[in-house]
């Protein structure tokens, strides 16, 4: 489920939600007390030092079921929070906590047969036990039975509508069925089960936004940055939601703190756009020209994932082009053309480039290329005036009259006409 989150803009949601589901101590296993409730309030404060604290525990405790529960939320979205979980199940096959835990595990990892399987186990082994219904419903959903998630998840959240983990579960199974209404009901339900969550304000800002409440979207995403400051995902959702509302000067300012430790292309892309709305046009070309760089470094590129309003820099021409039109508008010909001429070296059908390679040769008297550039802007998309009358002029410089003349009777049919 992790990875699948992570594909539909969730990733944050996921992790929040693994510590999220640990809740509360739980009491009773033989072997040893376990984590207390401030080990537990560590993991939702501080993850480095939980990740510190539950790595010293189940090395102590080797043998201690809770301990390695607690390790498995602390640890979320690393390869060993699965592990600590299968560990505590192992050791505990008949607490339903564990089975349950361990069923969450794997629906988050994708792995949803034994997500199902072992949840189904927990519904039995405890009853009512919405946690175990509410992971039914987000298999129910991944198989596209939608109608069957809906009523697992009616009946886990009449078991315990005020449990934030199981909340939590939900929110993630009405954000995968696109559901703003559903999920912003849920996220009400979050903030009031832990009004100290920033994740819970976030998710209720996102599900506010989503049905276009940006006031209260905004007064919930601020209220997110006070309660963690240094989180980068709600930095950047609120960038976002800045930038949506047309206040470009704040959202840089949101940006520079994630950036400042992430320079990751695809914020260094947002902040460049955030710039050039503000028209400060040398910082834009600044960060387009370091988004480039990052992005050509030797492996992937890096990408920031862990934004709820799922940025990914899936494709970095966006800021070649963006850097290339920015070259030519400042009157920089060399560099537009060299940068243009780059561009096309990568996609040689990069209508920006070609507009831009073109009109620079135009203008040196490189007439031929101009039409070469022309020819395949037109195969493109043959229904613009501009690139006909273009074209039309680049022949007549060349003595093609009669070619000349069809462009721009062709030009003139597209500006009376339109088609």
């Amino acid at each position: 489920m992790l990875t699948r989150l992570s594909g539909k803009r969730n990733r944050l949601i996921a992790i929040s939600l693994l510590l999220a589901l640990a809740g509360s101590p739980t009491a009773g296993n033989p072997l040893d007390d376990g984590p207390t409730q401030a080990d537990w309030t560590l993991a939702f404060a501080n993850r480095a030092a939980a990740q510190n604290k539950a790595k010293q525990e189940t090395s102590r405790k080797p043998k201690s079921a809770q301990w390695h529960d607690y390790a498995a939320w602390a640890c979320s979205g690393l390869p060993s929070s699965l592990d600590d979980a299968r560990v505590a199940c192992q050791l505990c096959p008949d607490d339903y906590r564990f089975v349950t835990t361990f069923a969450t595990m794997n629906s988050l990892a994708g792995n949803w047969q034994s997500a199902e399987k072992l949840a189904m186990k927990a519904a039995q082994l405890h009853q009512p036990n919405g946690r175990a219904l509410a992971v039914l419903a987000l298999c129910s959903e991944h198989e596209g039975k939608v109608e069957d998630a809906e009523k697992l998840a009616n009946q886990a959240a009449q078991a315990d509508g005020n449990d934030y983990a199981l909340n939590m579960l939900l929110y993630s199974l009405y954000s995968n069925m696109k559901d703003p209404d559903k999920c912003a009901t849920v996220a009400r339900r979050l903030v009031a089960a832990c009004p100290t969550s920033a994740t819970a304000y976030l998710l209720r800002g996102k599900s506010q936004r989503d049905l276009h409440n940006e006031d209260a979207a905004l007064a919930d995403y601020r209220r997110a940055h006070e309660l963690d400051p240094s989180n980068a995902a709600i930095s950047v959702a609120l960038a976002r939601l800045l930038e949506r509302i047309g206040r470009h000067d704040e959202a840089v300012s949101n940006y520079n703190d994630v950036v400042a430790t992430a320079p990751a292309p695809d914020l260094l892309y947002r902040r460049a756009e955030s710039f050039m709305e503000s028209g400060k046009i040398a910082e834009a070309l600044a960060d387009y020209r370091q988004a480039i760089r990052l992005a050509n470094l030797p492996g992937p590129a890096a990408v920031f994932t862990d934004a709820p309003e799922g940025i990914k820099f899936r494709d970095y021409k966006i800021c070649w082009v963006r850097k290339t039109e920015l070259l030519e508008q400042l009157g920089k010909a060399d560099e537009a053309m060299a940068s243009a001429a780059e561009l096309l070296r990568v996609d040689a059908n990069c209508d920006v480039a070609l507009q831009v390679h073109e009109s620079i040769a135009r203008r040196r008297g490189n007439y031929r290329q101009a039409i070469v550039d022309l020819d395949k802007l037109i195969v493109m998309d043959n229904d613009v005036a501009d690139w006909y009358r273009n074209r039309g002029e680049a022949r007549a410089k060349l003595h093609n009259d009669r070619q000349a003349g069809a462009d721009f009777a062709r030009a003139k049919h597209l500006d009376e006409y339109g088609e």
